[in-house]
């Protein structure tokens, strides 16, 4: 469980970082 909550998190940080580029 905290291994997908630690994975979503990263993924949530790589889609701010994608929105802010474009």
């Amino acid at each position: 469980m905290l291994y997908v909550l630690k994975f979503f998190k990263l993924d949530l940080q790589r889609l701010a970082m994608l929105l802010k580029f474009k």
